[in-house]
């Protein structure tokens, strides 16, 4: 995803540097690996796993805050699916029922998502009562496709039927953002979400002009959905959206056409209902829509034109001066942006754009807003991975704190990509140029997790022994925190001792932590762009710490030989009871799986 580089609002790009594949079962060279031991359980091993769940059972029921309680109760559902999967049903539509009824704070869609992953019917039925029972709430589309998006990660036939369902609720930035994002990996999959969204509106009632226009750039080949309200001074949405293989599908600009002529058609009639109040803001959507789709009328439904010219000399009639000027630029900057994604990749389009900019650098008149113009280049050479050149335009930034910051996430970058290139040395050497400690942690844990897969035991125990010095006396637990489970889950595929030691360490980070437990842990850099009496504004992104759940690492050590004991009396140390208890649920199902 190309970054948005903007000084003057707050912008973060939450972009995961360090996608590193997990870590594997690997030999090392000169020391025995503890690997688990493979073997059917026994019918007394699954006993007594039975037992303690049974014994949770009660528990979950009373978790405190109520708002963790469905969550927690599925997490037993799942663990219980490997032993009794009709006792598993019956706990997964209770957690289902308790989300549903909480009014505020409801996490049914991470409920849904999780008992999709074990019975995909159950899941459907139970979505199908979620939509009969909240059709009616505002925001319960982003609901909806919050839990396809989750479950497409893990099951995406089952997130695009759910997609389907939702489609019910109307078009919606979410539904929209979701269907895009199915579209790059299955293309097949998005039609049929586009598909079920049409079908929808041709039912009666369901023509409003602001959500058809939501619909407009699928099927035109546009990574575009801008709409959502009758009120053009209201529209939301986003374009400009890169997709690449996204193209024109003829049949459903054809079908999508004539609903939309229909949804303009009964706009411009209510526009002339006598005293209308909204009259001129009706007017104004009916000759946004008819201008931004006219052109494509042309190309899809020829046959249509007349009737469309006649609906377009109505619609500018109708409006005023004011809207046509409004209209008309909103077209124009849309266009614009449409032709330079389509034209250029993100890469180039960054270049592109940084050359312009520094064209214009040297013209501006302060040297605030020079500084940031060299900042906003150089970050855009970065994003490109020309670090030389990123680094010879930061060199030009006269504030020395801004000119250290961009250089700064300069280095981190370059040696983000070294590790994902596996050149290790390299990447080690880089990663001490980065100043802030918990920064450098996160790439000697990211070093590590490469290492390992090239079996270099001396650099994998030296670069974890590095990360957890320099996370050791951290006043950001949450940070500490995770930092300390990716060296433990590091650990746990070669020394299971060690990996309990650190693991204990980060336990007591977890109990330091002023908020509850959310994963997975990140580290946010920063450029701060703003200047003394101007306006703030900075640029930062959001790094991912490199296999660090809990949970995982908790599952990690309990499948190592003789550990599940262990495992579950480090679990037992977790202060926070809903995070104990799923603690305790992930060794379990690591243990008997």
């Amino acid at each position: 995803m190309r970054r948005n580089h903007l000084s003057i609002t707050f912008v973060i790009a939450v972009v995961s540097i360090l996608l590193f594949p997990h870590t594997i079962q690997c030999q090392l060279n000169d020391k025995p690996v503890a690997k688990p031991i493979k073997r059917k359980k026994p019918p007394e091993d699954q006993a007594h796993w039975k037992f303690f769940l049974d014994s949770l059972i009660i528990e979950t029921r009373l978790v405190d805050p109520v708002d963790q309680r469905p969550l927690v109760m599925a997490e037993l559902a799942d663990a219980y699916w490997l032993i009794d999967q009709n006792q598993s049903k019956k706990l997964f539509t209770e957690a289902f029922d308790t989300a549903l009824a909480l009014e505020t704070n409801s996490p049914v869609a991470n409920v849904i998502a999780r008992i999709a992953k074990r019975d995909r019917p159950l899941a459907m039925d139970l979505m199908k009562r979620l939509l009969a029972a909240k059709s009616e709430e505002s925001n319960e589309a982003a609901k909806s496709f919050s839990t396809a998006r989750e479950l497409f990660k893990t099951d995406p036939k089952t997130a695009i039927e759910l997609a389907k369902l939702s489609s019910v609720l109307g078009p919606s930035m979410s539904g929209l953002s979701f269907l895009f994002q199915v579209e790059r990996t299955d293309p097949a999959g998005a039609e049929e979400i586009y598909a079920a969204y049409l079908n929808n509106l041709k039912r009666p009632g369901n023509f409003e002009l602001g959500s058809v226009l939501f619909l407009a750039g699928y099927p035109l080949g546009y990574g575009e959905a801008y709409g959502g309200s009758n009120d053009l001074a209201a529209f939301t949405g986003f374009y400009g959206m890169r997709v690449d293989g996204l193209k024109p599908r003829p049949d459903l600009a054809a079908k999508y056409l004539q609903i939309a002529f229909v949804a303009i058609t009964n706009t411009l009639r209510r526009a002339g209902e006598a005293r209308n109040p909204d009259k001129d803001g009706l007017n104004a959507l009916a000759f946004y829509a008819a201008s931004y789709l006219f052109p494509e009328v042309q190309r899809y439904v020829p046959d249509a034109e007349g009737a469309w010219s006649g609906l377009y000399r109505q619609a500018l009639t109708g409006t005023s001066e004011v809207w046509r000027a409004e209209v008309e630029q909103r077209l124009r900057k849309l266009r614009e942006v449409r032709t330079k994604t389509s034209e250029q990749s993100g890469e180039d389009l960054a270049r592109t754009s940084a050359k312009e900019k520094l064209q214009d650098i040297e013209k501006l008149s302060d040297t605030c807003s020079r500084n940031r113009g060299y900042a906003d280049v150089s970050l855009a050479h970065n994003y490109t991975k020309e670090f030389t050149q990123a680094r010879q335009i930061a060199d030009r930034i006269e504030d020395l704190t801004m000119r250290d910051e961009v250089l700064q996430f300069i280095n981190y970058d370059e040696a983000a990509a070294l590790i994902k290139s596996g050149d290790l040395v390299r990447a080690a050497a880089l990663v001490e140029k980065v100043a802030a400690k918990e920064q450098r942690a996160v790439l000697y844990a990211g070093i590590a997790g490469a290492a390992l897969k090239k079996s270099d035991k001396a650099m994998v125990v030296d670069v974890l022994t590095r990360a957890r010095t320099l996370v050791r006396d951290s006043d950001d637990a949450e940070l500490q925190a995770g930092v300390l489970l990716s060296v433990g889950a590091i650990y746990a595929q070669f020394d299971p001792t060690e990996a309990t030691y650190t693991t204990r360490d980060s336990v007591k980070a977890i109990n330091r932590m002023k908020e509850r437990l959310t994963e997975p842990f990140s580290v946010l850099r920063r450029v701060n762009f703003g200047c003394v009496g101007g306006d703030i504004g900075w640029y930062g992104e959001r790094n991912e710490v490199e296999n660090s759940s809990l949970y995982e690492t908790l599952g990690a050590i309990a499948k190592t030989d003789a550990q599940a004991e262990g495992a579950l009396a480090l679990a037992s140390e977790i202060q926070d009871k809903p995070t104990r208890l799923r603690a305790q649920l992930a060794i379990v199902k690591a243990v008997i799986k």
